[in-house]
C-alpha cells in the first residue's frame, strides 16, 4: 500500500483498497474468516513486511457496527 492509502472491510464480499484521495484502487478478496468481536477483551494484530530501505508504519482503526456487547 502506498502512503495515504487505506483498506476498508465492510463484509466478506466488500473489501476495498482506497487511494489517498478516496478513489477505489482495487477490490480485495478476504483471506480466511470474517473478523468478529466477542464480549470481553479482543486482540487485534497487524503485520507487514519490509521491502528495501523503507521503514513501514501504519495506523490501524477498528470501528464496530451492531448492538453493543455486554462483557
Amino acid at each position: 500500500m502506498d502512503s495515504g492509502s487505506y483498506l476498508e472491510l465492510q463484509s466478506s464480499a466488500d473489501c476495498k483498497l482506497y487511494g489517498p484521495n478516496g478513489e477505489v484502487i482495487s477490490e480485495v478478496k478476504l483471506q480466511g474468516d470474517m473478523p468478529t468481536i466477542q464480549p470481553g477483551q479482543n486482540r487485534v494484530e497487524f503485520r507487514c513486511g519490509i521491502e528495501g530501505q523503507v521503514n513501514p508504519r501504519a495506523r490501524v482503526t477498528v470501528i464496530a457496527q451492531g448492538e453493543p456487547l455486554d462483557g
